[in-house]
């Protein structure tokens, strides 16, 4: 702990090196000299560091994709909000990246089949989108398009909750 205090300004650096790489030499060297640290505290400084790293390594993953999944899903939301359908996909696909890792760690705990294959052309996702289209929309629309309207209605479908909740007569209203 006081060599925690003494090096407090030096620790931060160290630590960056020691990420950075693993030659021994180097990093006693730079201590050293250019970061003015005592021969004899060297070795003590490097183990606290590697401590520090062992630490920052051990977190909840759980807790961290919740964490990640929560924010990606509330920056979609504001996306589609604003209309920027572009940033909306893009966000999208990595909700999809870290569901895929999810789905994946849970798979290796809990092997199971996955009967669905998607094929390169997009036919599978094109089909899933054609099944949950909005009346109005031609059957072959392009996929950016089907998208965009799924969203737009499920924007409505979400706005009338939202509304009906606050005021009940909304709905029988809007006949929604």
């Amino acid at each position: 702990m006081a060599l925690e205090k003494k090096y407090k300004k030096e620790i931060g650096r160290i630590l960056d090196v020691i990420a950075t790489t693993d030659d021994a030499a180097f990093i006693e060297i730079f201590m050293t000299e250019k970061l003015k640290v005592d021969q004899k505290d060297v070795k003590r400084i490097i183990d606290l560091c590697r401590r520090k790293i062992r630490l920052a390594a051990d977190f909840d993953a759980e807790e961290a994709l919740g964490r990640g999944l929560t924010r990606l899903n509330l920056l979609y939301e504001k996306c589609v909000k604003v209309q920027d359908f572009k940033t909306a996909l893009g966000v999208q696909k990595e909700l999809n990246k870290l569901q895929a890792i999810y789905q994946k760690r849970k798979e290796e705990e809990e092997p199971t089949i996955r009967a669905e294959i998607v094929d390169e052309t997009g036919e599978k996702v094109r089909e899933i989108l054609e099944s949950i289209k909005p009346d109005g929309i031609p059957a072959n629309a392009p996929l950016t398009e089907l998208a965009k309207a799924i969203v737009r209605r499920q924007m409505e479908i979400e706005k009338c909750q939202l509304l009906a909740t606050k005021r009940p007569s909304y709905a029988l209203e809007n006949g929604k």
